[in-house]
């Protein structure tokens, strides 16, 4: 599977369900928490309007997958398998 990045924040309530969802799939990912300086450098980076925000790189470090939504990741994730 590509390389997954999740873009969260303490205060985002959908945010723990799309982790979850991910954890269950067994996918690996790395999360942003858009509440550090490093987060708001990257939130910045890679345009994200809202959370959670999942994106999918390839191998070459391209976006390739916006998933912005519960219902997009799943989808994504069913599409995967």
């Amino acid at each position: 599977m590509n390389n997954i990045v999740i873009f969260t924040a303490k205060w985002c309530s959908n945010c723990p369900p799309v982790k979850n969802l991910l954890t269950m799939k067994g996918v690996d990912f790395s999360s942003v928490d858009t509440d550090t300086q490093e987060g708001e450098e990257l939130v910045a980076a890679n345009h994200v309007r809202s959370l959670p925000t999942v994106l999918v790189f390839d191998d070459a470090g391209r976006e390739t997958h916006r998933l912005v939504s519960f219902k997009s990741v799943q989808e994504y994730l069913n599409n995967a398998d």
